[in-house]
């Protein structure tokens, strides 16, 4: 037995990844907070402590993502219906704000919103920072010099 290699016998063999187990609370937990995305009432409504941070949790955390998986692919399902519906309410509704409201809506999903107050200020600044603001800046200054030279 001078070969003997322990790594050798005990192989793990590739399978399956098992999923992790929860516990009702932390199931509920996960369930409401995936729902609501408020994450104050999701531990109220699974009876933990405000301070509790079951969330950390990776098991929980497993759970949370395949539950958001789970809503997307059921909403994914009934996305074309629901377009059409919104369509319909946009060409068909006797109300006219329901018309403008479901234009609006469909409008803003193909990617046509009107910018944002907060998005026109991000624009507004140019950074110091920035190498190619620099140079600019230093462009503008010899270009300001030599007007004065010049005058």
């Amino acid at each position: 037995m001078a070969n003997y290699n322990p790594q050798q016998t005990i192989r793990k063999r590739p399978g399956r990844k098992k999923k992790p187990k929860i516990t009702p609370k932390q199931e509920k937990f996960v369930q409401v907070y995936v729902d609501t995305g408020d994450k104050k009432k999701a531990l109220a409504m699974a009876g933990y402590v405000p301070e509790a941070r079951p969330d950390i949790c990776k098991s929980v955390q497993f759970h949370i993502e395949e539950y958001k998986a789970k809503m997307e692919k059921i909403f994914m399902e009934h996305a074309d219906e629901m377009q059409a519906n919104m369509y319909d309410l946009a060409t068909t509704a006797k109300s006219e704000n329901v018309k403008f409201q479901a234009t609006k809506d469909l409008l803003d999903r193909a990617g046509l919103a009107p910018v944002n107050r907060s998005q026109v200020e991000n624009y507004k600044y140019i950074s110091p920072e920035n190498r190619i603001t620099q140079d600019l800046i230093g462009r503008f200054i010899i270009h300001k010099d030599k007007q004065k030279d010049e005058e």
